[in-house]
């Protein structure tokens, strides 16, 4: 891959209004045309740039502070304003439970 990817990032910490922490990055040489969003726990805060190789855009959102409902109401406010391709839950193995709290919010 010799394209270059920029990430936009909004790191709020947790002392933020439990905002939470994302990045945007676009990919200029893709592997897939695609647009991927990405929730995750903190694992992703670092695995993310390794997936974004693969994607034109990727959206990860950490998932730490968001209460229940949160995720699905984000996924839904973000397909009002572009195409999400492929949704990636990725956690470490400590929160394999939120794989299907997440998956059982839609």
């Amino acid at each position: 891959m010799n394209g270059k990817i920029v990430r936009a990032s909004r790191n709020a910490g947790r002392n933020s209004n439990k905002r939470p922490s994302t990045h945007v990055y676009a990919n200029t040489k893709p592997v897939l045309a695609e647009t991927a969003l990405m929730l995750s726990d903190s694992f992703g805060d670092w695995a993310s740039f390794a997936f974004a190789g693969a994607f034109r855009q990727l959206i990860h959102v950490n998932t730490n502070d968001l209460r229940r409902r949160q995720a699905s109401r984000l996924l839904d406010r973000l397909t009002e304003f572009d195409r999400i391709d492929r949704v990636i839950l990725l956690v470490q193995e400590g929160n394999t439970e939120r794989i299907t709290t997440l998956a059982d919010e839609r």
